[in-house]
């Protein structure tokens, strides 16, 4: 569980995310059309650690057209996600999983 302006958002244990909510339609546009219809605006971004390398890479070597599609192929095979603000029970329910 990680925390971005006062609210609370569960990723994946290790995962990079943004630290300010999605506030572009062509950003929530991307990931759905790559899979994710949940994507609104308001949510944040998490991508793995190794992924970010990937793309980073990707982009250095390949050029644009190469991490446009890498981008792709991460939020298809889930590398890469969404996460909306938890609601106050599901805060509470998760905070309890997590022994805090």
């Amino acid at each position: 569980m990680v925390f971005v302006k006062g609210k609370s958002y569960l990723i994946p244990h290790g995962a990079l995310f943004n630290t300010t909510p999605i506030n572009e339609k062509v950003t929530v546009n991307d990931y759905r059309k790559y899979g994710h219809s949940y994507c609104k605006k308001g949510d944040i971004i998490w991508v793995s650690p190794k992924t970010s390398q990937e793309l980073k890479e990707t982009y250095r070597v390949g050029g644009a057209d190469a991490f446009s599609y890498a981008y792709g192929e991460a939020i298809r095979s889930r590398k890469m996600g969404c996460a909306r603000p938890l609601s106050q029970s599901e805060y509470t329910y998760y905070k309890g999983q997590m022994g805090q």
